[in-house]
């Protein structure tokens, strides 16, 4: 099944999701729209993902991501999300929890569960 459709499915009930399909189209939406959260995969069609953080970092507001990717992060690039999830180690419910206490501020002294390592490709 398509990750994209699973994951507005799972969220459904908490956001109102917008998806792109490779890095053209995600900074064409950054530049229009205004997110809240960007969850990102590290492997798109036309490169990675992880290029697209330098302008998520330096919005008037930084946006908040969540790396969720087949693929396993680099230390340094962990470091530079809020979270980073591996598709195969995490559940619906630590993915839900981790998107949960990263827009809901009212509990910021809530620790992000699976907060170490997230991996995600777009159709796996």
């Amino acid at each position: 099944p398509d990750i994209t459709h699973f994951v507005a499915m799972l969220l459904r009930d908490l956001a109102d999701i917008t998806s792109a399909d490779n890095i053209q189209q995600a900074r064409h939406k950054l530049e229009k729209e205004r997110f809240d959260l960007v969850i990102l995969d590290l492997g798109l069609p036309d490169g990675s993902g992880l290029e697209l953080l330098p302008s998520l970092h330096y919005q008037t507001v930084p946006i908040p991501v969540v790396i969720f990717s087949a693929q396993e992060m680099n230390v340094e690039a962990i470091h530079n999300v809020a979270a980073s999830l591996v598709k195969s180690r995490t559940s619906n419910q630590n993915l839900l929890d981790t998107i949960k206490a990263l827009i809901s501020p009212t509990d910021s002294s809530e620790s992000l569960p699976g907060a170490t390592t997230l991996s995600n490709s777009p159709n796996s």
